[in-house]
């Protein structure tokens, strides 16, 4: 069964199924959540090898690609169509890793950290786990997704909570953080001065923002309780992020163009724009920081990376640099002009995806399409790529909306 199956019972519209779809592969469904989850949930548990971050989430990714060869070996059909989408996707990696070759590189971790980012992770997702979350049931992934950022944000609260009272954060080494990261969030970039940013499971509040403005369009439309809503847009207030802020911006706008533009939309998109307004004024104020701070020329600190810049080219001569905060000014720095314009393809081809001619179905995948858009937008300001899970939940969601592609029938039918 496909990401696209009936979805017509839903509540209010919304495509949530209510009763368990028939599990046709279990062992299939069951390690898609149980890796989900973990993706979500509990991204940054693992160890580290020679300094390279090793997660659970990420061997579980590992794993599901293990299981797909295995799977469809019989069936190289079912990898094809993967194959053929991910080619827009793969030619700015690709360019990078022959700038890599020709050039060398500055930094091996950052280089290792960008080649997983928009290399590995396209690859192992959209041409092998592809064909796996083909055989689950929607109805198992939404549930998924919805327990695992509850989960994010209820434990997140405990965390946040536990440090205001007790001065110091709550840890669970291999679990919340990598084993060789305890004792060290509070270099993590997380002080705000009367509070820290919060950053649940996900150790910094930058990348804990830009990863569920990532799955906000997607999770606001499957989630039914207003409690957990609501609490998770709190949770993005608290980040005091203004990435988080201008992706959570964008990631609205994307729903609103979801869902279609009406005059209850406008009304409610404008009560709930006052309201945020008044939070985040109220927050800011409390912090001690003026209005002021969100339109900051300095851009936090990464202008300098803008001035940097190195002189106009289309194909750099220099060493492979490593990437800063700054997506789309790392990649026209270390790539050049011609990078930049393969970047901009590779990220920017899932949101032309065609949607299916279902309203349901064109539902969701616009919502996930708005998912993507709001991290392509505040990924000027701090796309946190190399920092797990940021790009893993990225290419997950692209991977959600190609499964939505009316192109997607004979895939369906090469995995069934």
């Amino acid at each position: 069964m496909s990401l696209s199956a009936p979805v017509a019972s839903a509540p209010r519209g919304l495509p949530y199924p209510q009763r368990a779809a028939v599990v046709r592969h279990p062992l299939t469904t069951a390690l898609v959540a149980v890796v989900l989850f973990w993706l979500i949930a509990l991204p940054k548990g693992g160890f580290k090898l020679y300094e390279l971050p090793i997660t659970w989430a990420y061997l579980g990714i590992a794993l599901l690609t293990a299981w797909s060869a295995f799977k469809f070996l019989p069936r190289p059909g079912a990898f094809v169509e993967g194959i053929l989408i991910s080619v827009p996707i793969l030619l700015f990696p690709l360019w990078m890793s022959a700038i890599i070759l020709i050039n060398g590189f500055d930094s091996a971790s950052a280089t290792a950290g960008a080649v997983v980012a928009f290399l590995v992770m396209p690859v192992l997702l959209l041409i092998f786990v592809r064909p796996l979350l083909a055989q689950v049931p929607p109805s198992r992934i939404w549930a998924t997704l919805i327990i695992a950022v509850r989960f994010a944000v209820v434990f997140g609260f405990i965390i946040y909570i536990f440090n205001i009272l007790f001065g110091r954060y709550l840890e669970i080494p291999y679990v919340t953080v990598n084993i060789d990261d305890v004792g060290t969030l509070a270099m993590k970039h997380n002080d705000r001065g009367v509070v820290d940013k919060f950053f649940s499971t996900y150790n910094n509040g930058n990348i804990y923002g830009i990863c569920m403005c990532t799955v906000m369009p997607i999770y606001l439309l499957m989630e039914k309780r207003f409690t957990f809503r609501a609490l998770f847009l709190l949770t993005l207030l608290l980040t005091t992020s203004r990435s988080t802020y201008f992706g959570a911006i964008v990631a609205v706008a994307g729903m609103a163009w979801a869902r279609g533009v009406s005059l209850k939309t406008i009304l409610s998109l404008g009560f709930a724009g006052v309201v945020g307004v008044g939070a985040v004024g109220g927050i800011l104020t409390f912090l001690g920081y003026g209005a002021g701070w969100l339109f900051d020329t300095n851009l936090g600190g990464r202008r300098a990376a803008i001035e940097a810049l190195p002189p106009f080219q289309f194909i750099p001569e220099q060493a492979w640099g490593g990437w800063n905060e700054m997506n789309y000014i790392s990649a026209l720095n270390g790539a050049g002009w011609t990078g930049l314009a393969l970047f901009c393809l590779s990220m920017w081809t899932p949101l032309v995806w065609r949607a299916p001619e279902s309203p349901e179905k064109r539902q969701i995948s616009r919502h996930l399409k708005a998912g993507l858009l709001a991290y392509c937008a505040a990924s000027f300001f701090d796309g946190a790529a190399l920092l797990a899970p940021t790009m893993a939940i990225y290419w997950l969601i692209a991977t959600c909306v190609s499964l939505y592609s009316p192109r997607s029938e004979m895939f369906r039918s090469a995995t069934a």
